[in-house]
């Protein structure tokens, strides 16, 4: 993999209802089910997730691109059951889809 000229990550933590915030707190938002799903209203929704973004030198045109590690914690599964419903939720997800075969995604699975 090529070496990445900037790395960034961002964490959401608590689900639906919960938030998304830079490891060193100097982003924190906070996360609600949209009106329109039944929530209170606010923001986006998110699963739990912690995602690094890297900004990569694209080989084939010496221009760049965005590369993407995806690590998922789910607690009480299996590990093999949460490997199975990460890689159902990244073929469904409207973000997965929109960038599909045009940014390297590397998805880590881990059950508690």
């Amino acid at each position: 993999m090529t070496k990445p000229l900037y790395t960034t990550t961002m964490i959401s933590n608590g689900g639906r209802d919960g938030r998304v915030f830079s490891p060193d707190n100097t982003f924190v938002q906070n996360l609600a089910t949209p009106k329109e799903m039944g929530g209170q209203g606010g923001n986006d929704t998110n699963p739990e997730v912690e995602i690094t973004i890297e900004l990569i030198k694209d080989e084939t045109d010496n221009g760049y691109k965005l590369a993407a590690d995806i690590k998922v914690t789910l607690e009480n599964i299996s590990q093999e059951d949460a490997e199975k419903y990460v890689e159902q939720a990244h073929q469904f997800c409207p973000y997965s889809k929109a960038t599909r075969g045009n940014i390297d995604v590397q998805l880590e699975v881990t059950a508690q």
